[in-house]
Parts: structure tokens; sequence; C-alpha cells
């Protein structure tokens, strides 16, 4: 799998998929793959529906995690800043 850096053209949508398909296969393990096929044909969708969706929930959880994370950490700074400014 090699990328060809001289290509000026956009990508088209085959291109798009192939390199999706690329890339999912270097990231899922084989057993993960089987997984996401079995829970696909349960829901009676494709597997890389399936794949995106759980993509999707899962870079939504994190978003909320390191947003809830950042809160909190300005509220404990602005904490330790009026202790520091009330001395």
């Amino acid at each position: 799998m090699g990328i060809n850096r001289q290509q000026s053209q956009p990508m088209t949508s085959k291109r798009k998929e192939q390199v999706w398909s690329e890339v999912i296969q270097v990231l899922v393990t084989p057993k993960m793959k089987e997984q996401i096929k079995q829970m696909a044909a349960e829901d009676h969708v494709s597997a890389s529906s399936f794949a995106r969706q759980l993509l999707k929930e899962a870079l939504v959880k994190e978003d909320r995690k390191r947003k809830r994370r950042k809160t909190m950490l300005d509220k404990e700074n602005q904490a330790l800043y009026a202790e520091l400014t009330a001395a």
C-alpha cells in the first residue's frame, strides 16, 4: 500500500472507499472485524456502516469526556486563582 504523492486530481468516491478500507484493515484486528460483521448482520446493516456508527459514537463520547475534563480543570484553576489572589 503506497501513496502516490504526484497525484494532483481529487480522489474519486471509489478511491476514497478503497483508502478507507485499507485504513480499517490496518486498524481493526480480525477478531474485531468478525464482531463488527456479526453485529452489523444482527442490525441488518452493512459492516462499513456499522463501523462508521461505532466510530461516530466513540468520537462523541470522547469529545464529551474531554469537555467535562476541561470544565473540571477550569473550575479547579478558578478556585486556585481565587485562593492565590485572596491572600
